[in-house]
């Protein structure tokens, strides 16, 4: 499911991301996550996805299907690009692009640059713990109005833990996106301005076993001072190739 309520940086993350899940489970061992196994094609993964309100009652729920296409495409500037698309849920038929580093991170395409960002790869640092930050500011000028759009992001690594998937242990790697943005919107003709806000937290943990993203959750989720629905998704059924 897409971020719903604005465009920005995380979405680029929610547009692959934001319906897939794992849940936890009580554990002392040291989990390892320093193995990535890279899905080949015919690869799908299938998630439960809940949307709750302020008072936490879920006010919309789907499930939905990533499918591996294609791999080792050329795409982005890369060579082992790897296709998805969505089937089932309110993103059915989307495509995202994304592929693994060397050292083991899940790079990300900020398609069209539609978030704010210039066309890049955009890393989610599971393995390496690198903390990444990225900021944007935007002029549109129209006939009648000017916008002015500041947007950052930053993503850092948060935690290891052990999660229960289909009565298995799999280890599972953390880690958080914040990203905040604000809009001044100024019609030209009678001077009068509007200003708007939005902070998004929200974590993502990866299974390097199964070589997916395996749980998102909104943490914190606002527009303009106003608490917005806090999306969830959890896996509960996959297929390797």
């Amino acid at each position: 499911m897409k971020f719903r309520n604005n465009i920005f940086f995380c979405a680029a993350i929610l547009i692959v991301l934001l319906q897939i899940g794992c849940k936890s489970a009580s554990t002392t061992s040291t989990p390892n996550t320093t193995i990535t196994t890279s899905p080949k094609t015919g690869s799908s993964f299938t998630f439960a996805n809940t949307s709750r309100d302020t008072n936490g009652v879920v006010n919309f729920s789907d499930t939905s299907t990533q499918t591996i296409i294609q791999e080792d495409l050329s795409f982005g500037g890369v060579t082992d690009a790897i296709k998805v698309s969505d089937y089932g849920g309110p993103n059915s038929g989307d495509t995202s692009y994304l592929r693994f580093t060397t050292d083991g991170d899940m790079q990300l395409y900020d398609l069209l640059g539609e978030n704010g960002f210039s066309l890049q790869w955009i890393t989610l640092p599971f393995t390496t713990h690198n903390p990444g930050h990225l900021d944007h500011d935007t002029i549109i000028a129209l006939s009648k109005t000017t916008e002015y759009d500041t947007a950052s992001a930053t993503i850092k690594f948060e935690r290891t833990e052990n999660v229960m998937i289909n009565g298995a242990t799999v280890a599972c790697s953390v880690i958080s996106v914040t990203a905040k943005s604000s809009l001044l919107l100024i019609d030209n003709t009678t001077h009068t301005s509007s200003s708007s806000n939005f902070l998004l937290v929200a974590e993502f943990s990866f299974a390097p076993t199964i070589g997916w993203i395996t749980h998102h959750k909104d943490i914190t989720n606002i527009m303009s001072n106003f608490p917005n629905d806090k999306d969830e998704a959890i896996l509960f059924d996959y297929t390797l190739k």
